[in-house]
């Protein structure tokens, strides 16, 4: 127990020699119960529902990742074939060639 007059001295050990503060360190030694914990079977409900509903957004989040990675590969090869050139293109571009030089003969 430390008395106030303790604290007004020079040289008390709680004090802080600059700032003449003090800092305190509470420690519970007992613990009170301020409510009973009861058990009830809707506890069990909202946990199971919390769990079913993460593991349908997981599923949810694969799912549509699966989606993204198709489209995204979809998207690719329509690049691809609308930047090559056809052979119905390149034949019909023969064909206009070959009837323009007829034409001009």
């Amino acid at each position: 127990m430390l008395l106030s007059f303790q604290l007004k001295e020079p040289e008390c050990p709680y004090l802080d020699g600059e700032d003449r503060k003090m800092t305190l360190h509470i420690e519970w030694m007992d613990s009170h119960l301020l409510i009973n914990p009861n058990y009830t079977s809707l506890d069990d409900v909202t946990r199971l529902h919390k769990h079913q509903m993460s593991r349908e957004i997981l599923a949810l989040q694969a799912e549509n990742y699966a989606l993204e990675k198709q489209l995204y590969s979809y998207q690719q090869s329509l690049a691809k074939t609308s930047s090559l050139p056809t052979r119905s293109n390149s034949r019909a571009n023969s064909c206009e060639q070959q009837n323009s030089t007829l034409n001009r003969m």
